[in-house]
């Protein structure tokens, strides 16, 4: 038999890591929010400001149609890269993994508090890893979310702050 002190450790971890996940996937948004923003800005930019450089400098003629191509081809494939798709998957992810969160925040107190036994404390924990499977699962049907490395160090400080906040000791 566990010590009920080993089960409330377990929910613990277990709500940190879906706090983890939750500072990950809300990281990975902004990322794919910044990609998008500067091809837009890029895009704007170089179709306008080529149409207007080319009529002032005529004789760059072959370097603004370049540029003027390029920024049609992004503008083409734009829709296709995996960013676009992400963000959409990213924010619906974020919202319910929010929701989860709390749930496993408002669980802590009974947890915490030696309210339950070990069985209902496992099961809950259990059905924590469940929800948030079931929800990678809605949300990422067609693509996986590479790790990045930048992202996991953010979301990790991010996470830590959040519990010495709020959670001290």
């Amino acid at each position: 038999m566990v010590e009920q002190n080993c089960y409330q450790e377990r929910f613990w971890k277990e709500m940190v890591q879906i706090k983890f996940k939750l500072n990950y996937i809300d990281e990975y948004y902004n990322e794919s929010e910044k990609i998008d923003r500067y091809m837009n800005i890029f895009l704007a930019v170089t179709t306008n400001g080529s149409i207007c450089s080319w009529v002032i400098w005529n004789k760059l003629q072959i370097l603004w149609g370049g540029i003027i191509a390029v920024s049609q081809f992004v503008n083409a494939i734009k829709s296709y890269l995996p960013y676009s798709t992400r963000k959409k998957y990213l924010f619906q992810m974020s919202k319910d993994v929010q929701s989860l969160f709390l749930l496993a925040e408002k669980k802590w107190y009974d947890v915490a508090e030696g309210l339950l036994t070990e069985n209902e404390i496992h099961n809950l924990t259990i059905e924590l890893r469940e929800k948030f499977l079931a929800l990678d699962n809605k949300n990422s049907v067609e693509f996986s979310l590479p790790e990045k490395q930048k992202i996991m160090d953010k979301a990790t400080k991010d996470t830590e702050t959040y519990f010495n906040n709020f959670y001290e000791g």
